[in-house]
Formats: C-alpha cells, structure tokens, sequence
C-alpha cells in the first residue's frame, strides 16, 4: 500500500471511530434527558428548549455562569474531561431551575439555536449564527451545553466527507460546512470549553479536511476554516493541547497545507506550527 493511501485509511478510520464515540455518547444522552424530561410531566423538545433558553438567558446576569449550571444541582461540578455527550449526560437540571427571559440579540440567538433542529431551515440558522457569533461571548457554551446541537455539528461536518475524494464539493454546500466549523471555533475559544473539546478529540474530525489535496476556493476555505479550529485551540500555549496535536499526527497535515494552500491558509499554518514546535 502506497504511502498516500495508507494516509488516507487513518484519517478516514479516525473519523468513522470519532463518529461512532460521538454517535454512542449523544444517545446516552437524549435518554437522560428523556428521563429527565419525563420526571418533569415534559417532553423531551420542551425540557431541552428550556434549559437552552435558560443558558443563553444567563450571560444577561451579572453572576458568573458555568457549564453544569444548565443541566447540574447548584454547587455541582463538571470535570473538564468530560467528552461532548458526557459534558451534559452526566448532569441533571436544577429543580427549582426557571429559564432566564432573554432578550434582544439574546433572545435571536436562542430562536436560531431552536432552529437548528429543523432541517428547513438549519442552512440559515447555521449562516445566521455564524455571522452573529461575535454578539455574545458565551455563546460557544450555549453550543457545548445545548440538548443535541453539538451533535448536529457534527453531522454537518461528517457529512461532506463522501464530497472530498473524489472531488465534488460544490460552493453552497462548502459554505455550510464552514459555517458550522465557525461555530466549532466559539466552542474551541472559550476557556470553559476548549479542553473538553479537545479530550473528545473532535479536532480529528477535520483532519479530512486538511487532508486535501485541491486547489478550488471550496477546498480552500475549508481547509482555512478547520485551521481556524485548531488555531484557536493552540494559541494558548496549553501543553495537553500541543501533545494531542503531536500525537495525532496533525503536522504532516500542516506541513502540507504550507506547501499548496492559499497565503492566507499558508499563513495560519506556518503560525500553528510555530505554535507546535516551539512548545
């Protein structure tokens, strides 16, 4: 088997074995919630619509929020190594927990956030949520926390994998895996969440991606978008977060990209490896 081949057998059984663990772990947790939400005299849509309004409704407060203060008992703690299902699986929402009113750009959010579910109208809720991501700083915990949403991430991002070899990625749908990689972005920027993406290896998911070999704008953006991850995940000098990039065989990827990407992907790929090997 030539090298390039073998190559590509690891990525594509790294992304079949990160969508299986993924796949696992957010069925352990719609049936916590569906549990959760039949203790409740809800259903399953409306106890998770609750605690996503009451999530984004939080950052209006004054009082410092964190993750379990979603779905766990007041003074509870998650640990950061928790994986994308565990952050939430393992938690259950407070009793006398009511949702937050919020408002404004807040309140935009949450209906986008709502729509997401929908596969209507999920195209634009993913453009729209990415072009509003700057409006509210902890809207990359919202996204980590939210009943399902993560997930749905996910399935966006390993759908176009059949689209990269053989090329046939078209603009549109490109656009849309991007706008969800933006997304991603928020979640590996937040301190309270860039770890926990890190230890449920979702970075692995966009290695396909980096992984690509044409030059058309689609593949182009892709590749810059994924190193917009990654960029945001290394750029705090975190130790744990250097040697996962080592260990996962993530700079051949990069060195790679230095070679045929565009500038502006040479230039953020010259910046993570850097990064990397000055660790």
């Amino acid at each position: 088997m030539s090298q390039g081949n073998a190559a590509a057998g690891l990525l594509a059984t790294s992304g079949h074995a990160a969508q299986n663990y993924h796949y696992a772990q957010q069925q352990q947790h719609q049936q916590h919630q569906s549990n959760m939400a039949q203790s409740k005299g809800l259903d399953a849509a409306n106890y998770q619509n609750q605690a996503l309004y009451a999530r984004l409704g939080n950052p209006l407060s004054n009082a410092p929020v964190t993750a379990p203060a979603m779905y766990g008992n007041p003074g509870s703690g998650a640990s950061s190594g928790q994986g994308a299902g565990n952050s939430a699986a393992g938690h259950s929402m407070p009793t006398n927990s009511v949702p937050v009113a919020a408002t404004g750009e807040n309140e935009t959010l949450y209906q986008l956030m709502v729509e997401l579910f929908s596969a209507t109208n999920r195209e634009q809720a993913l453009a729209e949520l990415s072009r509003r991501r700057d409006q509210n700083p902890d809207l990359g915990v919202a996204l980590w926390n939210a009943y399902g949403v993560m997930t749905i991430l996910y399935q966006e991002i390993i759908a176009i994998y059949p689209l990269l070899n053989p090329p046939a990625l078209t603009m549109p749908v490109s656009n849309r895996a991007c706008n969800s990689l933006a997304l991603l972005q928020l979640v590996a920027t937040h301190e309270q969440t860039r770890m926990q993406l890190l230890k449920a290896n979702v970075p692995q998911l966009l290695y396909p991606f980096l992984s690509t070999t044409s030059k058309a704008k689609q593949y182009d953006n892709l590749r810059l978008t994924s190193l917009g991850v990654i960029g945001a995940l290394v750029k705090y000098d975190n130790h744990e977060v250097i040697s996962f990039f080592v260990a996962t065989e993530f700079l051949p990827l990069c060195l790679k990209i230095m070679d045929i990407g565009s500038e502006l992907c040479k230039v953020v790929a010259t910046f993570i490896f850097q990064k990397i090997i000055l660790d």
